[in-house]
């Protein structure tokens, strides 16, 4: 039973948690201007 649970809450909080990190990790690499190497444009 706890196997059921767990598995289910971790993997809910993971895949939950995803959208948002992306998010700010993508803010942080404009606001920090985060530059491509390989066509010298910002991303």
């Amino acid at each position: 039973m706890h196997i059921l649970i767990w598995t289910t809450v971790v993997l809910g909080g993971a895949i939950g948690r995803m959208r948002p990190l992306k998010a700010w990790l993508a803010a942080q690499k404009y606001k920090h201007a985060v530059w491509d190497e390989e066509i010298g444009k910002p991303r």
